[in-house]
This record gives structure tokens, C-alpha cells and sequence, in this order.
């Protein structure tokens, strides 16, 4: 038998076979290379061959109408696809795509059709295949088994990323409760090379610790060192080796140590689901980092290659430099991590010793990252009917949740920047408690005279940032942060994410018509919720898989109910006097004045793009009040309430959430 016949000889699906058949399948069978993005076969051709994967992987997917993709499985070496449009005789469900370089074996359907007829347990065989992936997809549940692999690539020899990587492996292992494989990959010899492993057999995950050196290290952990040669064919052994791991494990991290060689870290941020450069703030890494990220973007591959820049910092140094990296590089610092205590004796274990330190929170937010359990919070804009944000926080804080990012819109953007650097709920009541009391409202406005552009100035909103955090930028936040404002010139969402984060809040929540707008990196900014009044959408897109959303925007029918309220209370007695003339004639903030009909009017647009935007969330709490104003910041206690209490009616479907 020639060497295709071999190989469907030892595939499970093939192995009962006689010699004759395997040389018939094999006489027209072509072993056929593809790139990763590359595309197998689409939804709907027809069937006209079985596919054998031979090495790498690949994955089916469906469009849906809404836009987005669904994943219906995945396959790695030994998998076989299209089995159902051979045997159906309709075209294929769904679109195979290549998501690491990866040998497919193609069989031809006019050699497979004689052997179907003629050996009818081969048959059965197939139609079990067939029937088990429809059982999965009618009850939601994708076929995949394969692991998903994260790379880090370490461009300092500074950096301790083996600290880091096994760290993230406890942090994957507890907050996604799946069993983690962490591969420390070197330079210097030592153990088995990637090329000892491109033609390993498949084999269980006990004869795969006789193999090669595969630790157990705690329950569901598992370490392998291996190490690179400084060769082009070592880098060709990155794609089959990777896919040959996540057959042994759901998540496989991988840390590359600042001696493997460029391009095999090349070829492993290439081929990985998910790629990270750790790099620290030297010129040294800047340089290395600017090098590699210019070799990537030559990859045929490189439209849906994204490494991602993970800035890690020594023991109290702070991220001075994140700007400026990310200006060179041509993309935003995706995570900082503090640093690890250089006194620690046993760093490699820090997440589990000690889970409530800084180091370990920023580990367990990128550890969600990994394991595809990120939630994330969307607060929305609403004036002081948003101080309810605070008595939500305050909820989940009681409840042990914990958020991954933070994304706010206007006064949602205020409470998201001060929860997002550390101040806790309580410590939010009091600041709001603070700027409360009869005269709160004139505490926090600063008059514009002539009101040309606005009657308020809005300095103080950003005075009170600076007050709490002082000059912090987005990568001095516990959590990730991201803050809309709207470009008034062309009315586009603006969504921040770096620099310092007073003036930000300050150009979101400068509300057109009464706040004077804001000039920041040369445009001029009002408030984000012209655009977006809930950033749902901006969670969406950075990918966060759970997304809890709280908007205190009322719709038209909670304004409805609260007028029929209205109707059946008591009627309060007009005031009379100085009081009344004052509140109607020369108050603008009194009910029925010209900066109250501006607010409800903005109101009507918000409300309709908040509700639609709130359809995108998993869940969505809705603290309104029939009485609330957007100016009625003396009574802070009044809106946290409200906040605890819809957090607390929904705490059941929150814990469903995390879960």
C-alpha cells in the first residue's frame, strides 16, 4: 500500500477496511496544504469529497442574519468533515475555515460511493457520525473538543513570564473549570524539541507523559517543556505541534521565552487563537516589539493575525510608557500587569496564595480573557438618575462579582472610572454623599456667562476625578475601562480607552446645550449619549462574552406609568411667593424651563437607542425613578437605593450569568 493507504489504514473511521478498499480510497486522495484564513469548502457546495485532517486545525462556522458567526465545531488531526452532504446529497451546513496552518486529505466522492455500497458497516459508521452532530447542534450544543491555545510571546529577557503564564494557567483553571496545559518553550536544549513532535502519534494523555516531560502540577494543570532550534524547519513544526496539543487539554498556554528563536515566536503568534506580546517599558522591548509586529504584517495571514501588546511591569513601577508603545506599535496596550513582589519564594503559585492582590486581579481578568468568560458592565448615561450605578456596584461587590470592563457613557463614564481604579461602592456613596445636601446642584456647576456655548462649564466633573484618582490614565485602571463621548462635527461615537482619564470623563459628560463642549486630541466632544446612551455595543466589540447592562434611561411607557402614578397621588399645592416667581421665571433648572425641556427632549432619542441596545445584553437592570431629574445630585441616596433594590430583584439572574 502507498503511504495515503497507511494512513487511512491506522484512522479509527478506516481501520476495518480490507487492503483493496484503503488502495481504492486512496488512488485518487490528494494531501492538500492550507494556510491559516484559507477557506476548505463553503456553505452550501455540494459534496463532493470526505476530508481527512491530517494535521492543524479547522473549524466550521454559519453566518447568521444578525451579522455574527457561529462556530458549530472544530477539527484537528484525525477529524473528518462532509460526511453529511455525501451521504444527504445537499450541500454543506456550514463554512470550513483554517484557523492554524493545517494538511488536509481530500477522498473524492466517486471513489468513496463504491466502497459505501459495498461494505455497509463502513456505512453505518458514517451515519452514526452524521446523527451525533445533528444531536449536538438541535440541543446547542457544538460537536468541538479541541482546545484553544494562547501564546505568549516574552520579547524581554527582563520579563518573567513564566511566572506570568503559569499564574494564568491556576487563573484559567479556577475562573473557566477546565483542565489547562502550560508549555514552557525555550532556546537552550533541554527535553523534546518541536520537531521530535511533528510526527508524533495521537495517543491518550497517559502515554503522552511517557512520551515526553508532562508534569502534573494540580488538579486539572499540566506543564510541558520543549525547546526551539534556530531553524526554518523548526518554525514549520509550530502549526502541527499546536494543533497536536489542544487535543490534550481545553486551554494550552503557551510561554515562549525571550531566547526562542524570532521565528518560531513569529510562527506561534501566527498560528495561536489568541497571541500575546509580554513586553516591558525598555527601548530594548520597544524595539524587538515594533520588529516583529512589521514581520507579522507581511504574513499572508496577516489580516486576522492580532497580537496583542501586554505591557508588564516591575514591583511599584507605573505604566508611563503605554501611550507612547502604543503609538509606535500602531495599536493600543491591550492589558498591563502589575508586578510580581520580588521577594515571593514561590511566584509561580502568587495567583492561588494570594488572590485579592493587584497582580492577581489584572492575572484573572486576562485568565477570563482566555477561558471565554469575561463579564462585562455597561453603565449608561441619565445625569443623577445614574448615581443608581453606585447601589448596583455596591450589590455585586456584596455578592463576590466580579467585572472584567467597565464601559460608561457620561455619568456612567464618571462611576465607571472610579469603580474601574478601586474605589468601591461605599467609598463612591460617600464622594456622592459629598457633593449632595440643599445646595448640591450649585455646589457642582460653574456658570458660563454669556451662555454662547452652554450655560456650564462642566470644570467640575473633572475636578472631582482628579479629587478622587488624581492624574491616573486608563492604564493605571484594577480593570479595564472604556469611556464615550460623541464628536460633535460629525456625530460619531467616540470610545476612549487611553490617556488620562479626567478630561474624558469631562468631554462625556458635557451635555449639548447646557455643558460647553470639550476640545480633546483636536475634536470637539459633547456628550456620549447623543451617540450611544449605553455602551452595549462597545462591550460587543471588544468581545466580552457576558454583558450585564444597567440603564436609567426611562422608556415611553415607564414615562407613561409614571404620569398615571402622577395622576392618582394627591395634588401638591402650587408654592407661592418669591419661591414660585424665582422657580418660573429666572431658575433654568426649575421644571418646565428651558434647560428641563432640553434634557426630556434629548431623552427621546436616548431611550429608543438604549432599548435597542439593551436587546444585545444577557441581562439588563432598570433603575428609574417616576420623580427622578437628571440635575438632582443633592439626594444621592435616594437613586443608590433605587440601584441596590433593581440589582437585588435581578441578583438571581446575575449569579445565572457568571456561572
Amino acid at each position: 500500500m502507498n503511504a495515503i493507504a497507511n494512513q487511512l489504514r491506522d484512522h479509527p473511521l478506516f481501520r476495518d477496511l480490507p487492503p483493496r478498499a484503503l488502495k481504492q480510497l486512496a488512488a485518487n486522495a490528494v494531501r492538500i496544504e492550507y494556510a491559516k484564513g484559507g477557506i476548505i469548502v463553503r456553505e452550501n457546495d455540494p459534496g463532493e469529497a470526505l476530508y481527512v485532517v491530517l494535521s492543524g486545525r479547522c473549524q466550521a462556522t454559519v453566518d447568521r442574519p444578525d451579522g455574527t458567526r457561529q462556530v458549530h465545531d472544530v477539527y484537528g488531526p484525525g477529524d473528518t468533515f462532509g460526511e453529511r452532504p455525501l451521504l444527504s446529497r445537499d450541500g454543506h451546513a456550514a463554512t470550513v475555515r483554517v484557523i492554524t496552518d493545517c494538511i488536509v486529505l481530500r477522498i473524492p466522492a466517486s471513489d468513496l460511493s463504491p466502497v459505501l455500497d459495498r461494505y455497509r458497516e463502513f456505512e453505518k459508521e458514517l451515519t452514526r457520525r452524521v446523527y451525533g452532530q445533528v444531536r449536538l447542534l438541535r440541543a446547542g450544543q457544538p460537536a468541538a473538543k479541541l482546545g484553544r491555545v494562547a501564546v505568549l510571546g516574552n520579547l524581554s529577557p527582563r520579563v518573567r513570564g513564566s511566572e506570568i503564564a503559569h499564574n494564568l494557567a491556576a487563573a484559567v483553571r479556577q475562573e473557566a473549570g477546565c483542565s489547562v496545559l502550560t508549555v514552557e518553550m525555550v532556546g537552550e536544549p533541554g527535553g523534546p524539541a518541536l520537531s521530535d513532535w511533528r510526527n508524533l502519534p495521537l495517543c491518550t494523555l497517559d502515554e503522552l507523559r511517557a512520551a515526553a516531560d508532562v508534569r502534573k502540577a494540580t488538579s486539572g494543570l499540566w506543564d510541558l517543556r520543549l525547546h526551539a532550534r534556530d531553524t526554518a524547519a523548526e518554525a514549520d513544526c509550530v502549526a502541527p505541534v499546536l494543533s497536536h496539543l489542544a487535543l490534550y487539554a481545553r486551554i494550552v498556554i503557551v510561554h515562549a521565552d525571550a531566547s526562542v528563536p524570532e521565528g518560531v515566536v513569529e510562527q506561534l503568534l501566527v498560528q495561536a487563537d489568541l497571541s500575546y506580546m509580554l513586553l516591558g517599558q525598555r527601548d530594548a522591548d520597544r524595539r524587538r516589539a515594533e520588529a516583529l509586529t512589521r514581520r507579522l504584517t507581511q504574513h499572508p495571514a496577516h489580516e486576522i493575525v492580532h497580537p496583542l501588546p501586554v505591557l508588564c511591569l516591575d514591583e511599584g513601577e507605573r505604566a508611563t510608557a503605554a501611550e507612547s508603545l502604543a503609538a509606535r506599535l500602531g495599536m493600543p496596550v491591550h492589558a498591563v500587569i502589575p508586578g510580581l513582589p520580588r521577594a515571593e519564594s514561590e511566584a509561580h503559585d502568587f495567583y492561588r496564595r494570594h488572590p485579592g492582590e493587584r497582580f492577581s486581579a489584572h492575572i484573572r481578568h486576562l485568565a477570563r480573557e482566555i477561558g471565554r468568560c469575561r463579564l462585562g458592565l455597561a453603565l449608561s448615561s441619565g445625569g443623577a438618575k445614574s448615581l443608581a450605578h453606585i447601589g448596583v456596584i455596591q450589590v455585586l461587590e456584596e455578592q463576590g462579582i466580579d467585572v472584567d470592563v467597565v464601559a460608561g457613557t457620561s455619568m456612567g463614564g464618571l462611576i465607571g472610572a472610579l469603580w474601574a481604579y478601586g474605589i468601591d461602592g461605599r467609598g463612591m456613596e460617600t464622594l456622592a454623599r459629598a457633593q449632595g445636601g440643599a445646595r448640591g446642584l450649585w455646589r457642582l456647576i460653574d456658570p458660563v456667562f454669556p451662555p454662547r456655548r452652554g450655560f456650564i462649564g462642566g470644570m467640575r466633573a473633572p475636578e472631582i476625578v482628579r479629587e478622587a484618582i488624581g492624574e491616573a490614565h486608563f492604564y493605571d485602571m484594577q480593570k479595564q475601562l472604556r469611556v464615550v463621548a460623541t464628536d460633535l462635527d460629525t456625530l460619531e461615537r467616540v470610545v476612549f480607552d487611553s490617556g488620562e482619564v479626567a478630561p474624558v470623563v469631562h468631554a462625556s459628560m458635557a451635555m449639548p446645550g447646557i455643558v460647553v463642549p470639550v476640545r480633546l486630541n483636536g475634536r470637539t466632544l459633547v456628550d456620549g449619549g447623543v451617540a450611544e446612551p449605553i455602551p452595549v455595543n462597545v462591550l460587543m466589540e471588544m468581545g466580552v462574552e457576558r454583558i450585564l447592562a444597567v440603564n436609567t434611561i426611562p422608556n415611553p411607557a415607564e414615562l407613561k406609568q409614571c404620569l398615571l402614578l402622577r395622576g392618582e397621588e394627591p395634588a401638591v399645592p402650587p408654592r407661592r411667593g418669591t419661591g414660585r416667581a424665582f422657580s418660573r421665571y429666572l431658575n433654568y433648572f426649575g421644571r418646565g424651563n428651558i434647560l428641563d425641556i432640553w434634557s426630556k427632549s434629548m431623552l427621546g432619542a436616548e431611550s429608543r437607542v438604549a432599548e435597542i441596545a439593551c436587546r444585545q445584553a444577557d441581562v439588563v437592570l432598570r433603575p428609574v425613578l417616576c420623580d427622578g431629574r437628571w440635575h438632582d445630585f443633592g439626594r444621592p441616596d435616594k437613586y443608590i437605593a433605587v440601584g441596590r433594590h433593581a440589582a437585588e430583584q435581578q441578583i438571581e439572574d446575575i449569579r445565572r450569568l457568571v456561572k
